[in-house]
């Protein structure tokens, strides 16, 4: 589930431990969200078959390995079957399995990362620990699941 449970400035994602349906009750796994829980907030489910009903929405059953996914629409303009012969591309669909960062660093220095495009990663795209003077510059980075850059401890590093 994903939603705004405490602050409408402050969202996460929970992993459900068990759905009650006679009590109407869903009961989140930890760890929970950093400010608990409020009546009222709004929230939504995810990869939930019957929640699928627009488009760029998917649902994976894990259990018959199927993923059904609801592609976004086609750019307007002329049809490629139209008399003017115009061709669209279909839109780009990007699909990340990858649960880990994109790039790790631990305990290097005076490494620079620039210009690079870091995308499609399901948890953060750069992870720096420890080391001396380490960059990310410059980079676009995008369609993530987590963080862009975590830094956890070292000494000048910078992004």
């Amino acid at each position: 589930m994903h939603g705004y449970w405490s602050w409408d400035w402050a969202n996460s994602y929970e992993r459900i431990e068990r759905l009650d349906l006679d009590q109407k009750l869903v009961k989140t796994a930890a760890p929970h969200g950093l400010y608990g829980f409020r009546k009222g907030q709004r929230f939504y489910f995810l990869n939930v078959l019957e929640e699928l009903d627009q488009p760029g929405e998917w649902f994976l059953d894990r259990t018959s390995a199927l993923l059904y996914f609801w592609p976004p629409p086609r750019s307007p303009g002329v049809d490629a079957r139209s008399s003017k012969g115009v061709k669209h591309d279909p839109p780009e669909i990007l699909l990340s399995v990858l649960a880990r960062p994109l790039l790790k660093l631990a305990d290097v220095a005076h490494v620079t990362f620039s210009g690079l495009v870091f995308e499609a990663t399901r948890g953060n795209a750069v992870e720096i620990q420890g080391g001396a003077q380490n960059r990310v510059a410059g980079c676009l980075i995008r369609n993530l699941g987590n963080n862009a850059v975590t830094i956890h401890g070292g000494t000048t590093t910078a992004y």
